[in-house]
């Protein structure tokens, strides 16, 4: 709604919403005052309303004779009236184009200026501007008058003289703020699924989402608009361009449906604190061009990360704040992997002496070409990671940076010298993970379903009871109970060669 229909409404509801003060007795003077407190709605109980006055009342020893502007080009003059068809007097040149040239020129620090929460204003008309650090939303500039009624005008603003014989009054109309809220999400898409707090593994490359919703700034704003994204711990941007030039290759930024032009806003890399990020500053022009109440304000920012060694041991986290004209709001996404570190070990055949050498290779797929339940080891596919046991790391078989969203499996790839590969295939999940806001993470360690210990995030574990894979030596293989082929093959030689001895006596014995 433009602000000169605003204005109008505020107006008319003078005639309804009059708010009788103190009765006088004697002829109005200047420091007549009144509270407007509770005329003022909707607006946050934390945030500052400060009221400028852009029309004052004139006086003479004889009283109150008028109205005069005090602020902008019109600044000294006389303010006419003009009344609609019933009956309400409207100022005329209160328009949102003049409030718009007072805020942006400056003009606002020369005005006599007033708490409207705690402060009594006195008769004329006055801009409000609601501020504060904490606020979740943006607040247009508000109008709000303080008149004289007389007693035979029915509550409407007098444009003429007040009687002193008159039964007369100061009243106000109420202020109604219209307001903006400015929410933000973010989450991550690791390509399994979507969360507020997902879950990684080193290596990936995750896209992050941030969302808000643009305010409907009003003409007679200084719209700002930033977003400020860091990271820290086990995130590395994915960058476009080279040496102090590169920057955060941003995938999308729409506002609706509308990709929102490079010109229409500025991107900065940051680094503060030892937070890498970035900011995006939109255009003051450009977020007073979408302002219309209709039109689909919606933010989507979209861009790419990759996970690092670093969020092995640290839970990652990701910041996103908003700051816009006259408040901020802010939302962190936290991520992290998870780890199989001291709870499989690998050992000879007794079960409790250690093996050193034996390489295993975890796969997150498997093609399942025997339609079997649980696959086998010619079957395993996908992502490869390998570890080979040795005895400074206890023979343990470590697998570290894991998603614990995707199922494991697990099998032995080459057996130490001497010993024979275990090609069972082990199953490895994890359950019960504990949120990662307070900077630890819990979670169980499951192989083939069986719990084997619960983790810490980011410490290394080691439990009584490890789960074992066995080895055995090939010296100590069992006898498969067959003679083999090595007998019959001798015998077949033997017979052909005998054969083959036949056959040249008997033509020799021939030939004579």
């Amino acid at each position: 709604m433009k602000l000169k229909k605003v204005l109008a409404v505020l107006m008319a509801s003078a005639m309804i919403m009059g708010m009788s003060v103190t009765t006088f007795a004697a002829t109005p003077e200047e420091n007549d005052s009144v509270s407007v407190a509770d005329q003022i709605l909707n607006v946050d109980k934390n945030a500052t309303i400060t009221a400028y006055q852009i029309i004052d009342a004139e006086y003479t020893e004889d009283g109150f004779t008028g109205y005069k502007w005090v602020a902008g080009d019109k600044a000294g003059e006389p303010v006419t009236f003009t009344q609609t068809e019933d009956g309400t007097d409207v100022v005329e040149g209160l328009t949102d184009s003049y409030i718009t040239s007072i805020i942006s020129e400056g003009a606002l620090g020369e005005l006599t200026s007033k708490d409207a929460r705690t402060d009594n204003l006195e008769a004329g008309t006055w801009l409000l501007i609601v501020t504060g650090s904490d606020l979740d939303k943006v607040y247009n500039p508000m109008i709000i008058s303080v008149y004289y009624t007389g007693s035979g005008s029915a509550g409407t603003i007098n444009s003429g003289t007040v009687d002193a014989e008159d039964n007369w009054s100061l009243a106000t109309s109420g202020a109604y703020a219209k307001s903006s809220d400015v929410p933000v999400t973010k989450t991550v898409d690791d390509g399994d699924q979507t969360g507020e707090n997902d879950q990684v593994a080193v290596g990936d490359q995750v896209t992050f989402t941030i969302t808000s919703t643009l305010p409907s700034y009003s003409q007679a704003s200084t719209p700002t608009f930033v977003v400020q994204d860091t990271i820290q711990h086990g995130l590395a941007y994915v960058m476009e361009g080279e040496g102090d030039g590169a920057k955060v290759k941003l995938d999308s930024i729409t506002v609706g449906e509308t990709v929102v032009d490079e010109k229409n806003y500025i991107l900065e890399m940051t680094n503060e604190d030892g937070k890498a990020g970035f900011k995006i500053t939109f255009d003051g022009k450009y977020l007073k061009s979408i302002a219309g109440a209709t039109q689909n304000r919606d933010l989507r920012i979209t861009y790419k990360a990759t996970v690092t060694e670093d969020a092995v041991t640290n839970v990652g986290q990701n910041d996103v704040e908003i700051d816009y004209e006259h408040g901020s709001s802010t939302t962190t996404e936290y991520f992290y992997t998870v780890s199989v570190d001291g709870v499989i070990k690998k050992t000879k055949e007794d079960g409790t002496t250690g093996l050193p050498g034996a390489t295993f290779t975890l796969y997150d797929d498997y093609t399942d070409g025997n339609s079997n339940e649980k696959p086998e080891a010619d079957e395993l596919c996908g992502n490869e990671i390998t570890a080979t046991t040795t005895e400074e790391g206890g023979y343990d078989i470590e697998f570290k940076g894991l998603d614990p969203d995707k199922t494991y499996y697990l099998t032995e790839t080459a057996a130490p010298d001497g010993y024979s590969i275990n090609n069972t295939v082990y199953t490895i999940t994890f359950e019960n993970l504990t949120e990662a806001e307070n900077g630890t993470v819990t979670y169980d360690v499951l192989v083939d379903g069986k719990k084997i210990t619960t983790i810490t995030y980011g410490q290394e574990s080691s439990t009584e009871n490890p789960f074992v894979i066995k080895n055995t030596a090939l010296s100590d293989l069992p006898s498969t109970g067959g003679i083999g082929t090595t007998i019959f093959t001798i015998g077949g030689c033997a017979i052909m060669i005998g054969a083959a001895g036949m056959f040249f006596v008997s033509r020799r014995k021939e030939n004579k």
